[in-house]
């Protein structure tokens, strides 16, 4: 059997989220995470690389994009949040592979 990787990686990302509190992020699916660099937007805002983090995670829906922004909100420090978004994100059967009750914090719905 092979374990996914996907749901442990959308862990960690929310954990490394709360603890960096970046000034901005980037949301969106593989896309975002294969296709941005957190310094390109890092000199386009004038902050340190370390100021960005790249919050993509593949197979992410609209869903998980806005769960995942509302969590970085909370956490403290976003100023900018850059989303890319493709056509699968809005798929209407994709399923959560996520349990985000792990996550929520007091701000989150």
């Amino acid at each position: 059997m092979k374990v996914s990787v996907y749901p442990r990686m959308r862990f960690a990302k929310m954990i490394k989220v709360a603890q960096r509190k970046p000034r901005a992020i980037l949301l969106g699916s593989s896309l975002v995470f294969a296709g941005q660099r957190p310094a390109h937007l890092a000199s386009i805002l004038a902050v340190p690389e370390r100021a960005v983090f790249n919050l993509g995670v593949p197979g992410a829906s609209i869903v998980d994009i806005v769960r995942f922004g509302r969590h970085a909100m909370a956490a403290g420090g976003v100023e900018t949040i850059v989303v890319g978004l493709d056509y699968f994100a809005f798929n209407a059967h994709s399923r959560d592979l996520f349990d985000y009750r792990m996550l929520m914090t007091q701000g989150d719905p």
